[in-house]
């Protein structure tokens, strides 16, 4: 992953805005597809560029496990190096009840049914650094 680009902190503050209203869909507004272009705002690359198409549950599993992962976090884990939580910086991924998100202060931002909702950092349960090195 390289690093991020000049302007990262707009270009996420952007695509936050474009997705506030966005209804869940898997395989087009679902929690890795809203990171992923999250990730791909900041630094110009899009993480899931190699991922198969998905439509469901099933179909994201299924994807997932052709991957060579069994679920989505130990799939972030190939991805991205995690980062212990007390650390994460803004941008950063986030991952709390089976959910991937991105870090926002003392927040993190997940992919929901119309849109996206905040969590509270402290219950997230591990994070992953973006484009720090």
């Amino acid at each position: 992953m390289t690093h991020r680009v000049s302007n990262w902190e707009q270009a996420l503050s952007d695509y936050l805005a474009s997705k506030r209203k966005d209804q869940f869909s898997y395989g087009s507004f679902d929690c890795a597809n809203f990171v992923s272009g999250a990730v791909e705002a900041m630094t110009g690359e899009n993480p899931m560029a190699d991922v198969g198409k998905y439509d469901s549950l099933l179909t994201s599993v299924k994807m997932l496990k052709s991957l060579g992962a069994d679920n989505l976090e130990a799939f972030i884990d190939t991805r991205f190096e995690e980062v212990p939580i007390g650390f994460a910086q803004t941008g950063d991924l986030a991952f709390y009840d089976g959910s991937v998100g991105v870090v926002v202060n003392a927040k993190a931002v997940f992919a929901t049914e119309i849109g996206y909702t905040m969590i509270d950092r402290s219950v997230l349960t591990k994070t992953w650094g973006v484009g720090r090195g």
